[in-house]
């Protein structure tokens, strides 16, 4: 029990002890209100007047006001009126305690000014303790529904807000120039956005439902299990740029981005897809590369039949002039001789940086010839064993096809000598009636680089490597060796298929 002090705080939840706000002029009885009353998670307060009674219902909230109606100056009944007068207290319960009141017309006096109940002293105190618990239930009931009436709001208002960004995220799905569809881990298709009808060709009733392969060229199924594998285990997938199937069986260059979708425990149940067609970009990037290559064959042929046909016949003149100097003024043979010395090296430099950007002979068995001297010059350049293997004669009429494959086996032996910091490389050349196989094999640090390789922010040797390999209808494929090291594997068809 305590008497009211002003600078008591106030509740600050219905989790706290409750206040019940004792008033009587004589503390003997406030003494035995309290001896009463006293329970835990009860907080009584004591007011010997009016004033300070009024000062502590504006410091704090109370459940329940036990109130002598004998007091001097203010009565009980005067200060029940004027504390049913401000808002905030209209709803606390009054209970009047009185010795001398009794009458008929005092009790109905007290319930007009507020008072729920009325008692006589001496007081029964089971009956003011059983009236008064009443009171204290009811206000903690109040307040856990009303806090339970809070966090419905709050649970409310936060699924409102999450139906609104529901909304306009599929919204932004739906408009959105991109195909974007979503499916079950097993390839189930279960969204598809307008983006996907413009692209494949197949409306929304047609295709939701059915399996993701029916998008999927036969050759690239074992791509879709690899990928399905990997977001299953929660991996991160880069963006890939692949072959899908229209409506109409067309074959689609597209971009894709994947990303795991996941329930409410985070375990992952299905994909998200997002298709960039990209046919355009590869069109674009044929051209360039075609032109790139023709500059480079335009580039070789004046080398070969202009730049070292040029400095041939000046070697010649040279070697005579030091014949004629070595019978006349044998003093400056010698500065003629390290001339000539001097062409011949410009003219082996000359024909091999023209063999380097035309390194294919125009013949059926030219791309064998070219890669047997990559692995020659390769041996030479960065002193490491590069061998070329051939078992059976491998015949390609197609130069361009040809073309192809020797620059993804360069770029691949320079991929293992520099990145991969192999001392040994292997080049093979293998047919079969339906496609053609190249493998680059090395003994390098493959593990640490198979990710860069296949990464989509790997370099442009990288990115190009599986351009031309695309555009043969081939695939490109990235292995680790059971050795250590890395092996390359480019398959195209053996009828040189090219898409441009």
């Amino acid at each position: 029990m305590e008497t009211f002090c002003p600078t008591v705080p106030p509740l600050s939840s219905a989790n706290d002890a409750v206040h019940i706000l004792l008033v009587d002029d004589e503390p003997r009885n406030l003494d035995v209100l309290e001896s009463i009353l006293e329970a835990p998670g009860r907080r009584l307060v004591r007011a010997l007047t009016a004033e300070e009674a009024l000062l502590a219902l504006v410091r704090e909230e109370f459940t329940v006001i036990v109130l002598d109606i004998n007091m001097p100056g203010t009565t009980g009944f005067e200060l029940a009126r004027l504390i049913k007068q401000r808002k905030r207290n209209q709803h606390i319960p009054i209970i009047f305690l009185t010795a001398y009141y009794n009458e008929h017309k005092d009790v109905l006096s007290g319930y007009d000014v507020g008072a729920v109940d009325y008692l006589t002293k001496p007081v029964d105190p089971r009956i003011l303790q059983s009236k008064v618990s009443v009171f204290v239930e009811l206000f903690r009931t109040h307040h856990a529904l009303l806090e339970a009436n809070r966090a419905l709001e709050h649970q409310i208002a936060e699924r409102h807000r999450a139906q609104l960004a529901l909304a306009r995220l599929a919204a932004i799905v739906e408009c959105s120039s991109d195909a974007i569809l979503s499916r079950t881990l097993d390839g189930i298709i279960t969204t598809w956005n307008r983006g996907a009808e413009r692209l494949f060709g197949y409306r929304a009733e047609e295709i939701v439902g059915r399996s993701i392969y029916l998008l999927v060229p036969a050759d690239r199924a074992d791509q879709l299990d690899n990928v399905a594998e990997r977001l299953g285990r929660g991996e991160t997938i880069e963006p890939i740029e692949t072959v899908r199937l229209g409506k109409d069986g067309s074959r689609l260059d597209v971009s894709l981005a994947l990303s795991p979708i996941e329930d409410a425990e985070g375990q992952v149940i299905g994909v998200s897809n997002i298709f960039r067609e990209i046919g355009e970009r590869k069109r674009l990037e044929a051209e360039v590369l075609q032109a790139s290559e023709r500059e480079q064959r335009r580039i070789a042929q004046d080398l070969h039949d202009g730049l070292a046909q040029q400095l041939a016949g000046v070697s010649c003149l040279s070697h005579a002039l030091k014949r004629d100097l070595q019978k006349n003024t044998p003093e400056h043979a010698a500065k003629a001789e390290r001339i000539s010395n001097l062409l011949d090296l410009a003219v082996a430099e000359s024909r091999t940086l023209a063999r380097c950007l035309y390194p294919i002979a125009p013949e059926p068995n030219g791309l064998m010839l070219a890669l047997e001297h990559l692995a020659n010059s390769a041996t030479d350049m960065f002193k490491v064993a590069c061998e070329f293997d051939c078992p059976r004669p491998v015949a390609i009429k197609n130069y361009s096809l040809a073309s192809d494959l020797y620059r993804i086996a360069q770029e691949a032996v320079i991929n293992s000598i520099r990145h991969g910091r192999a001392q040994r490389v292997e080049i093979a050349l293998s047919s079969r009636p339906e496609r053609i196989i190249l493998r680059v094999r090395d003994n390098g640090i493959g593990v640490e680089t198979l990710d860069l390789l296949t990464r989509q922010k790997a370099g442009i040797g990288v990115r190009t490597m599986n351009y031309r390999a695309g555009k043969l209808g081939g695939a490109l494929a990235f292995h680790k060796n059971a050795g250590g090291g890395l092996e390359l594997v480019c398959t195209v068809p053996t009828n040189g298929d090219i898409r441009s």
